[in-house]
């Protein structure tokens, strides 16, 4: 359940209200937001977030995003079966700019994803990823509301585009095994 501020009520009832989605990908910190420096951010739109409304520092929405985004969840009653969503997300493969030098962004994923250990060749696999929804007067990411996470599951490119299968977080928790042997 999403949790709304009163900014984003006051948005959505507006007439002239502008909502776009951006994902974040990478490390984020307790509380669900991105870390500066160990995350990419991604959207429809070229802007610049505070991380929080108190903050200096600032979050570079990337407008890669190239095609809409679906999210979809399906509970089979009858089976007793819950099948997890899988989001495609499909960027423009060109060149940002990522740690003060300008990348191709399938180079970036693929082999140089930023993280806060330094880790040489570092792919954006199993990375944690966030789908947001965001009003035209957003002014933090503390402003927006998160609609989806999720872990890198693939990846995919060509010269144009980049596409990230991204599988639903509860997924992860689901594959943990539990002991069933005789408890003492």
């Amino acid at each position: 359940m999403a949790i709304y501020t009163e900014k984003f009520l006051n948005d959505t009832q507006s007439l002239n209200t502008s909502i776009s989605y951006i994902v974040t990908i990478g490390e984020h910190d307790s509380f669900g937001l991105p870390i500066e420096g160990s995350s990419l951010c991604f959207g429809s739109i070229e802007k610049s977030l505070d991380l929080l409304p108190t903050s200096e520092k600032s979050l570079i929405i990337h407008p890669l995003v190239s095609s809409n985004i679906n999210i979809s969840k399906t509970l089979n009653m009858d089976n007793h079966s819950y099948v997890v969503s899988k989001v495609s997300l499909k960027l423009a493969n060109s060149k940002i700019d990522a740690n003060k030098k300008y990348t191709i962004l399938s180079d970036i994923l693929s082999n140089h994803f930023p993280n806060s250990s330094n880790l040489k060749n570092n792919s954006v696999l199993n990375s944690f990823t966030k789908i947001w929804v965001m009003t035209g007067s957003c002014k933090s990411i503390s402003d927006c509301i998160p609609v989806f996470t999720g872990i890198i599951r693939d990846i995919k490119y060509d010269k144009s585009n980049v596409t990230l299968s991204i599988e639903d977080w509860i997924s992860k928790q689901l594959e943990t095994e539990c002991p069933i042997g005789r408890m003492p």
